[in-house]
């Protein structure tokens, strides 16, 4: 299995997650992720991470992720773009191997966003952690309940599990063909808004899909493709 497989596998296929930043109120951005996890009854371990409250949706919240006694899989992140390193290196403190950042404010807006996702990057890379995003709507497993998103549509009728595979370079298309195709009747296995591509992209998504069991037809948008012959190869397998 590449390197970039076994990132996207521990991504979608995580069996604990940390919600940072975690809400009480699930028409916010940051409440949303947990919601979804308890609606859709995700198969693994949940851990809303915010030093304001004691309890979130029936669950022990914690001050901080030092503070969960389990091993975190995957981390998502709501904060603001100028704590997301810090927050990101008490992940990677904690053992965390993977991360769904939404918080927009990096290479999409100006020079020092670029700069700051630019950090992120390596930050990623030396200590060989799987990032997705950041300006990213997230992702969804739809056999486990992982739910790592904040998409509205999801408030609607929940998910429709099937077989077709879905990745976006756009955060607001690639939610419109979630709920086009549900309201079509057609099931998702996995579902994924790649945002800004700082560590992994579209086609390290598609790498996992082409062999993903549960997936049998795929689906992208795609705006860029940073490595075509990677790409068209896998298209062809």
């Amino acid at each position: 299995m590449t390197t970039t497989k076994q990132a996207v596998k521990t991504l979608l296929e995580a069996r604990s997650i940390a919600i940072i930043g975690a809400s009480e109120n699930p028409e916010k951005v940051s409440g949303r992720p947990l919601y979804y996890l308890v609606k859709e009854g995700y198969a693994g371990k949940v851990f809303p991470v915010n030093p304001k409250y004691d309890q979130l949706m029936g669950l022990r919240c914690y001050p901080d992720l030092a503070s969960i006694e389990d091993d975190v899989d995957l981390a998502i992140i709501t904060v603001r773009a100028e704590q997301l390193e810090e927050e990101l290196l008490k992940g990677i403190a904690k053992g965390v191997k993977a991360f769904v950042v939404f918080t927009s404010g990096f290479a999409e807006y100006n020079e020092e966003g670029r700069q700051r996702q630019e950090r992120i990057r390596q930050i990623c890379e030396e200590h060989r952690v799987a990032l997705l995003g950041p300006n990213s709507v997230g992702m969804f497993n739809s056999r486990s309940g992982l739910i790592a998103t904040f998409a509205t549509a999801l408030e609607k009728n929940g998910i429709l599990p099937g077989e077709f595979g879905f990745v976006s370079q756009s955060g607001a298309l690639g939610v419109y063909f979630f709920d086009m195709m549900q309201k079509e009747g057609i099931g998702f296995s996995k579902w994924v808004s790649t945002g800004n591509e700082a560590v992994l992209n579209t086609t390290d998504f598609l790498d996992y899909l082409v062999d993903d069991e549960e997936t049998k037809v795929i689906g992208m948008y795609l705006e860029d493709i940073k490595d075509g012959h990677r790409f068209a190869a896998l298209a062809l397998k």
